[in-house]
This record gives C-alpha cells, sequence and structure tokens, in this order.
C-alpha cells in the first residue's frame, strides 16, 4: 500500500516481517476478547423462541385473515407482536450480539416472507370470499417459519459453547419495576378490551399500543435513562409476558371460532396477568 507521507515530512519506513506479524497477532486479540464478552449460545436461544413467536403469530393470523369478528382486534395482536420483537432484541444485545450482519441465510429469510406474503393474501381473500381452506393448509405457513428460522438456531445452541460471562440475578431497578408493571397493565387492558370491551374500543387500544411501542422504540434511542427491559428481566417477567401473549392469542383464536362464552372469562384472566406482571416486577432479574 503507497504510503501518503505528512506534508514536509520523509515517508516512514515500512514495518518488518515481524512488526506486521505483531500487528496481525493483536487484531486476533482483540478479536478474542470480543468474542470473550459475547454468549452466542444465549443469542441463538433468542434466535429459537423468536422463531418459534413468529410461528405461532402466524399461524395465528392465518386463521384470523379475512374474518370479521376479529379485524377490529387484529391491531391489538400486531402491537402485542411488536412489542416482544423489541423486547428480544434488547435481551439478544444483553448478550453482546449488536446488530445482525448479513449472510446468505438472509436470501432464504427473503423467499421466506414471500412466500408467507403470498399465502396470507390467499388465505384473506379465501376468508372475504367464503371458500373453505382447510386448516392443515393455514398451519403450513407457521411451521415452514419454525422450520426455516429455528433449525439454524438449534445449530447454533449445539455448536456455540457458553461465554466466559457471568449473568447475575440482581433485584430490578425502580424505573424497570415502573416499566415491568406498566406493561403489564397495558396487557391487563388489553384483554379485557378484547375479551368484554365494547367492540369500537378494539382498534382504538390497538392504535394506542402501537403509538406507546414507537414512542418507547424512540426515548430508548435519545435517553440512556429508559430501561432495556428485555436485558434485565429473568424469568419471572419474561413468563408473565409470555402468559399475558398467549392470552391474546386465544382470545384471537375464539373470536375466529365464534364460540364467545368463554369471553366471560377474560376479566378473569386480565387480573391474574395483571397480579403475574406486578409480582413478578418486584422479583429478581438479569444484571443485563
Amino acid at each position: 500500500m503507497d504510503q501518503r507521507p505528512i506534508e514536509g515530512a520523509a515517508p516512514l519506513p515500512a514495518p518488518s516481517s515481524e512488526i506486521a506479524q505483531a500487528y496481525l497477532d493483536e487484531v486476533n486479540a482483540v478479536r478474542a476478547r470480543r468474542e470473550a464478552g459475547v454468549d452466542r449460545r444465549g443469542a441463538a436461544w433468542v434466535g429459537l423462541v423468536n422463531a418459534v413467536t413468529l410461528s405461532v403469530y402466524i399461524t395465528v393470523v392465518a386463521f384470523s385473515i379475512g374474518e370479521a369478528s376479529v379485524s377490529s382486534s387484529f391491531m391489538t395482536f400486531v402491537g402485542v407482536f411488536l412489542l416482544w420483537v423489541q423486547l428480544a432484541n434488547q435481551r439478544r444485545e444483553g448478550y453482546g450480539v449488536i446488530g445482525y450482519g448479513f449472510s446468505r441465510r438472509w436470501v432464504v429469510v427473503i423467499v421466506l416472507c414471500v412466500v408467507l406474503l403470498v399465502a396470507l393474501v390467499v388465505f384473506f381473500f379465501a376468508g372475504i370470499t367464503d371458500v373453505v381452506v382447510p386448516s392443515f393448509v393455514r398451519l403450513i405457513p407457521g411451521a415452514l417459519t419454525l422450520l426455516v428460522l429455528g433449525w439454524p438456531a438449534v445449530c447454533g445452541i449445539l455448536r456455540s459453547p457458553p461465554a466466559d460471562v457471568s449473568s447475575e440475578r440482581v433485584r430490578l431497578s425502580s424505573g424497570s419495576r415502573f416499566a415491568t408493571v406498566i406493561i403489564g397493565a397495558m396487557m391487563t387492558l388489553g384483554i379485557w378490551v378484547l375479551s368484554v370491551g365494547e367492540e369500537v374500543l378494539h382498534p382504538l387500544f390497538g392504535l394506542l399500543l402501537m403509538l406507546g411501542n414507537l414512542g418507547w422504540w424512540t426515548a430508548a434511542r435519545v435517553s440512556e435513562r429508559m430501561p432495556a427491559l428485555g436485558a434485565v428481566w429473568a424469568w419471572p417477567q419474561w413468563t408473565a409476558f409470555a402468559v399475558s401473549g398467549g392470552v391474546i392469542a386465544a382470545i384471537l383464536l375464539v373470536q375466529v371460532s365464534g364460540d364467545t362464552t368463554l369471553l366471560t372469562y377474560g376479566p378473569i384472566a386480565a387480573a391474574a396477568v395483571f397480579c403475574l406482571h406486578v409480582g413478578s416486577a418486584f422479583l429478581d432479574g438479569c444484571d443485563g
């Protein structure tokens, strides 16, 4: 490589082979220190849970898209999924993995997205034209998603050794505890609105939830004071969130089935979900 010496100064002498090799060895040492602080296995577990969550989400969408009975409730389900994406990314970054990079696997993901989009469009028009689609056909997109995204995550779990980083259980900060309770209140309100609330409230609450997601995402990028809940939550908080998300998904499926008698138990489920979130907020989390 040609040098560009400082004006008025003589060119620097070319480094010897020993010095050049020392530079290369230092680069490898820096990479080794970087990898020592990254938990690749933990990030792979997040990828596997992401694959399972996305497959469940797509399956629920495949059964409910085009159904007039859930059209007003769908925005809430989308808002909950976007909330999960934000929390999962925070957990992934908590393992030391920043960004996703680019690999040939992204080509497979893009092809999968196109296939899923076409399938959902077909299901949508089948729903509005009263064409009956067998249930096993509606299960295919979710199963395909789980296979394409879940298998690489499983391989990553099997071949990645645990990182040399400790993750101790610590008490949640007051900000994280408050934010956990707020998320629990939002999920509780969503369950109540979707189960026994007036239908006009369904899209309004979904819009409120999406705006809350956008506000939280924006605030987290302009201020370091916003708690990264995904990075500091431990199993009690994640369990409370998973239960509340599962209840909302179940409500949508009940609405699709047309048998709404189970929705009368919605307030009880909402109260239980709120108690789970409040209780988990006062339990220990991770050290982030």
